[in-house]
């Protein structure tokens, strides 16, 4: 699923001008880690990632203390900035180089200076242990500068509260980083570090369960510093040593691995247990780079491995995953490993047997907060100040994590409200407030991951798409009127399809809400794009799927494996077998013209007559089914509303009971209804019910 956060950025980064540049979020347009928010690390960060957290709006030194809102932060004012906006702009990304959670020694208790004291002394003896580093003195020192004086950067320790599983709790952690940005060789070396989708996440679960593996959860210890020798084609890399070393004067550091701060040590780490996995027979998943499996000679998945980045979950059979553990353990120092629960990537994660709940109660209660208002506020509908714009700008962001990662029905309030966002007023800050509300009412509800039948599981794509309130300014960046068609879509593994009134048991795979793309004329229009993108989401997980359970993929053209990258498209894969599919719309019209495989006469959108053209065929090709389902069980509507407390209530009743259910008993039996459900080219009309 692409990151929906992005688009959103456009919003939330620079819609208030350029005087305004991040807030307690960590926002910066030109940051990679702002597509993936939440616990996860980079490439060339000098610092741990961690969940957004919120704090005051950021400004540069140089910025005016800001007062009420003026027209000076529109969109279009904005994309004009003065002549020294350059200068200001650089200054601003020297000055958001620090992190927001990161601790100052100077601001803390002498109880908290001894605790970070020792943190410091952990951190580096840690590091020694590895033989990441080797400490060099004296003459040996000296000769390193005479010779190697342009290959010695800085480096710096970076303190901040480790938060941990009870609420409000914390621990010292440092982390000793150097200043990538030094490296003489930067400009040369491989980034690439990928970092494994939420999609993937649940699908990986959602397979281990199927197969009913044990589940551990692990975290490597100062894992970069695990990694393979580092390798420089011009020569050794040094570092000064910083404050809270325990090192003498004059000495120096030398570089043996790649250790955190480089640009290329995500890269080097990634590199390091990619070849560990592949050598102890490990299979990398053809759509996933970050996830492993290892089969039998049978071909049983017997065992498998999600990498993010220090971060593995490991799955495996009862029967080997002691042998799993210590193939792991023989290679690699663990900092833990947690069978069954644990927190993984900024959620909760806990293993049950017939099924796995995935939550994120404690970042809610400790991170979500409503907007502050003002008394009085609540009855005036004028713009927002400057302070409570800054604060509905936080807590947009720290909603749209949580809806990506694990409340997906918030998702369409997180996308609505990041676009209004430059012309938003106190009723918005009203409807954002009450679903935090909510939310944290609601803290403690999971996600269920069931465990089905891993041959009959079937996949199901629900879409929808509706049109919102915008308000008269509202304009695209082309400058014409914004267009407010909304598209939403979920793509959920089931025990069985859908028929009749049966309810089954259904686990969320992929989620999303996002302005439609391409202005649409129609309701039908809006419907085909929804359904067509959810189609391809379910296409890409069922191959995902299948590759982890039987590795009975066809990749048709071998060149593609040869792209560090793993570029798949669809038409370069061929499945063998597949899990059943099914699409479901409430949009009749759609129904309609699929049934005839034929768009609408009119001549006002061609575009999603071609469009209708893709889905027939996908839908034939992969003989999937496609049902039509009354609005009231139309368990994505709340994902295209502003308010989602406003929606039909289907997608609240799956999310706590983890059933669903595609039609209204006691509901009239007519020819009509009966009619709207078919398989496509398989089934006959009639057959269905």
């Amino acid at each position: 699923m692409a990151f929906f956060l992005c688009p959103i950025l456009e919003h939330l980064s620079g819609t208030r001008g350029s005087k305004v540049i991040g807030d307690g979020g960590g926002f910066r347009a030109d940051s990679l880690s702002l597509c993936y928010p939440g616990p996860r690390h980079t490439g060339g960060s000098t610092d741990e990632a961690s969940s957004p957290r919120r704090s005051s709006t950021i400004l540069s030194p140089a910025s005016p203390q800001l007062g009420h809102r003026d027209r000076e932060r529109s969109p279009r004012r904005a994309e004009q900035p003065s002549d020294d906006s350059s200068a200001e702009l650089l200054s601003y990304d020297v000055f958001l180089a620090k992190r927001n959670d990161e601790i100052n020694l100077k601001d803390l208790s002498a109880k908290e200076k001894e605790l970070f004291s020792q943190s410091d002394e952990f951190e580096w003896n840690s590091i020694l242990k590895t033989k990441a580093v080797r400490v060099i003195t004296g003459k040996e020192a000296d000769f390193v500068r005479e010779k190697f004086g342009d290959r010695i950067v800085s480096s710096r320790m970076v303190r901040r509260r480790k938060p941990l599983e009870e609420i409000g709790a914390w621990k010292a952690k440092s982390r000793w980083c150097l200043h990538g940005h030094g490296d003489p060789g930067t400009g040369s070396l491989v980034t690439y570090a990928p970092t494994p989708q939420v999609e993937s996440i649940m699908t990986f679960l959602q397979v281990g369960a199927n197969l009913k593996h044990r589940f551990a959860f692990c975290d490597v210890k100062n894992a970069f510093c695990q990694s393979d020798r580092l390798r420089r084609p011009n020569g050794p890399l040094f570092a000064h040593p910083c404050e809270g070393l325990p090192l003498p004067p004059g000495a120096l550091i030398e570089i043996v691995v790649p250790v955190y701060g480089l640009d290329d040590a995500p890269a080097a780490w990634r590199a390091t247990i990619t070849r560990f996995l592949l050598q102890s027979g490990y299979v990398r998943n053809l759509i996933e780079p970050c996830w492993y499996m290892k089969y039998d000679k049978g071909g049983r998945n017997i065992a498998q491995v999600l990498v993010e980045v220090d971060d593995l979950i490991v799955s495996a059979d009862e029967d080997v995953k002691a042998s799993v553990k210590k193939q792991l353990c023989d290679r690699f120092v663990f900092g833990k490993w947690e069978e069954d629960a644990a927190e993984y990537a900024g959620r909760r994660i806990v293993s049950h047997g017939d099924h796995i709940s995935v939550d994120q109660s404690k970042y809610i209660l400790e991170q979500v907060h409503p907007v502050p208002l003002a008394k009085g506020r609540r009855k005036d509908g004028r713009t927002l100040t400057d302070e409570e714009f800054s604060s509905l700008r936080s807590a947009i962001y720290e909603v749209n994590w949580v809806a990506k990662e694990t409340r997906p029905e918030l998702c369409g309030l997180a996308s609505i409200m990041a676009s209004r966002l430059p012309h938003a007023t106190v009723s918005d800050v009203l409807v954002v407030n009450k679903s935090i509300n909510h939310l944290r009412n609601t803290h403690g509800r999971p996600l269920k991951i069931w465990r089905f039948d891993p041959d009959q599981m079937s996949f199901l794509a629900i879409s929808d798409a509706g049109g919102i309130n915008t308000k008269d300014e509202e304009v695209d960046h082309e400058g014409l009127p914004a267009d407010a068609t909304q598209g939403a879509w979920i793509v959920l593994a089931a025990e069985s399809l859908p028929v009749g009134t049966e309810r089954i048991k259904a686990s969320p795979l992929a989620w999303r809400s996002s302005k439609l793309r391409r202005k649409v004329f129609s309701t039908f229009g809006g419907e085909t794009q929804a359904m067509l993108q959810g189609i391809n989401e379910t296409d890409w997980l069922q191959i995902m799927y299948r590759d982890a359970y039987k590795q009975d993929v066809q990749l048709k053209d071998w060149r593609y494996s040869l792209s560090p990258h793993m570029v798949v498209i669809r038409g370069s894969c061929a499945l063998s077998q597949r899990q059943k599919q099914c699409s479901a719309t409430d949009a009749k019209s759609l129904f309609d013209c699929i049934l005839k495989e034929h768009g609408p006469q009119g001549r006002q959108d061609r575009k999603a007559s071609l469009e209708l053209a893709i889905i027939v065929r996908d839908l034939e090709q992969t003989k999937s089914m496609v049902r039509w389902v009354p609005h009231q069980k139309m368990v994505v509507d709340s994902l295209t509303k502003m308010d989602p407390g406003k929606a039909n209530g289907a997608m609240e009743a799956f999310l706590k009971a983890g059933f669903l259910s595609l039609w209204m008993k006691g509901r009239s039996s007519t020819i009509e209804l009966k009619t709207r459900e078919t398989s496509v080219g398989v089934i006959p009309l009639q057959q269905l019910d």
